[in-house]
């Protein structure tokens, strides 16, 4: 069974769109000119979300650490990863939280 996304006419073209909420309660929407590049945005968005992206209680702060932990530094030799000086700095914020 297809779902029926509502439309709009923006410069003579039909866009089809969705609205949702974000975690904020603030007023989303997604839009595209095809009903399957709607549902590839939808499916994009529920995967970040479901990843944790948009949760409030996460900063950017977490974020950079979890990424620079996970992938960046994952590759690098321990002499560049202290060149680079943010491994410090995330080596001792893990022993002030562990303490």
């Amino acid at each position: 069974m297809k779902i029926k996304y509502p439309y709009r006419i923006k410069n003579g073209k039909k866009y089809y769109y969705y609205e949702y909420r974000d975690i904020f309660g603030n007023r989303c929407e997604e839009s595209s000119p095809s009903i399957e590049g709607l549902e590839i945005k939808i499916k994009n968005r529920q995967q970040l979300l479901s990843f944790g992206v948009n949760i409030p209680e996460t900063t950017f702060e977490d974020y950079l650490n979890n990424f620079l932990t996970t992938v960046h530094f994952l590759n690098l030799k321990p002499k560049r990863k202290n060149a680079i000086g943010m491994y410090s700095i995330i080596k001792s914020k893990a022993r002030h939280w562990v303490s």
